[in-house]
């Protein structure tokens, strides 16, 4: 990724060389385009090639700005909001995550368990294995990944209501 400071073209590769000398020679300023000639509010050279305004030379140093993700940098862990609704055969899970990534992420139903991992967002991940209240049908289960959320069916093996969505354990 490269220095987001106007006029800097140094690349970040690594902690360790960044850059060649460590220091950002940078325009503070806004860039100038005014009758034909080009330049920077914050220093006197102008141009009247665009070719030639993008080698001025930057008129402040500091340090260099990378923003984004770094090629490097491991996902977070993070918690989702989650809820549930149920039916006599079935209950439904809600775990709220915006812009999941559906090659990376999955879902897995045990009979009393719901194990869970999304990678969502820049560089999110939610992983829960959650306790359930009672025994649930793996086979018939199924989830669906929406553009906010993730929704989960789970089929009962008895039918009756849950009072609550883990079991005693949890």
């Amino acid at each position: 990724m490269q220095c987001k400071r106007n006029g800097c073209t140094a690349v970040y590769v690594s902690e360790d060389e960044s850059h060649q000398d460590g220091q950002c020679q940078f325009h503070p300023g806004n860039a100038l385009f005014h009758e034909g000639n080009k330049g920077w509010t914050c220093c006197r050279p102008r141009a009247t090639e665009f070719d030639e305004f993008l080698r001025i030379k930057g008129c402040a140093r500091g340090r260099h700005l990378f923003v984004g993700t770094r090629p490097d940098k491991k996902a977070q862990a993070e918690k989702c909001r989650r809820d549930y609704y149920q039916s006599g055969t079935s209950v439904i899970v809600s775990i709220y995550a915006k812009k999941i990534d559906r090659e990376a992420s999955w879902i897995k139903f045990v009979p009393r368990a719901l194990q869970v991992h999304l990678v969502y967002g820049e560089d999110k991940v939610y992983d829960d294995e959650i306790e359930l209240y009672d025994e649930i049908d793996p086979t018939a289960s199924s989830f669906e990944f929406l553009s906010t959320k993730a929704e989960v069916t789970l089929v009962k093996v008895a039918q009756a209501q849950w009072p609550t969505l883990e079991g005693a354990s949890a």
